[in-house]
């Protein structure tokens, strides 16, 4: 589970990075937010597996 979890935080760090290099436009922002959503998909299609 702690392997899961750090890689979808270097996932987001990653996301933040991308997100900062696009200066915080509007269209790199709607695709940091669908990829926050996804993580939270992601928890859910993981957590039966435990």
């Amino acid at each position: 589970m702690v392997p899961f979890h750090a890689a979808l935080a270097v996932a987001l760090i990653f996301q933040t990075w991308v997100l900062e290099q696009a200066k915080y436009s509007k269209d790199a922002i709607s695709q940091y937010y669908r990829f926050i959503w996804n993580l939270f998909y992601a928890e859910y299609i993981f957590f039966p597996l435990i």
